[in-house]
């Protein structure tokens, strides 16, 4: 956990069953990785409890965190009865994409794309929504944000880079791309 910053004494760092928790908090309470390039593609094994009544509201993944007004946020919004989710991507406070209702699937993989044309959101390997716009390149931190008045588990964070090298020598060109998986949450 030394490698995150935020409200981290908030969480449950369960390595026997590798996961992280947030159980039913009072306000919403997140936990910060160091930044990184916010082109790429992260993916988070999600499972949400509902410990009172009502829907799951606030739960959300941050990147590109720079500051308080400079971040997009995948926000999910998870029905009381976990008969779906509710996907959307805010930025500045404002709705800037919006899904349709999405089935729950209990420890689904949430998937966000970020390039410099757009943001792709895909839950249980399904589309959800889809910003198309221009995204600025900024080094920015991922923020895992666990909701008020319910129970949020995190199996992992996964951030692979859209990293890439190209030379012409007028006659070859040479490309790569580089993966980096987070520390596991420990």
């Amino acid at each position: 956990s030394s490698q995150y910053t935020g409200d981290v004494g908030s969480f449950t760092w369960d390595t026997a069953n590798k996961k992280l928790v947030c159980a039913n908090p009072a306000t919403i309470k997140y936990v910060e990785t160091p930044p990184v390039q916010i082109y790429g593609t992260y993916e988070f094994p999600l499972k949400f409890h509902t410990n009172t009544t009502g829907a799951a509201v606030d739960c959300r993944i941050n990147v590109g965190y720079v500051d308080a007004s400079n971040y997009y946020s995948i926000y999910l919004y998870i029905a009381s009865d976990y008969s779906y989710i509710y996907p959307k991507i805010i930025r500045g406070g404002a709705d800037i994409a919006t899904g349709a209702n999405i089935p729950y699937v209990e420890g689904a993989i949430l998937k966000i794309v970020v390039t410099s044309t757009g943001i792709s959101v895909y839950y249980n390997g399904s589309h959800a929504c889809t910003y198309s716009g221009t995204i600025a390149s900024v080094n920015g931190a991922i923020q895992f944000v666990a909701g008020r008045s319910h129970t949020t588990e995190c199996y992992g964070i996964t951030y692979a880079p859209s990293i890439s090298y190209a030379d012409d020598f007028a006659t070859d060109t040479v490309s790569g791309s580089a993966t980096i998986t987070l520390p596991e949450v420990a």
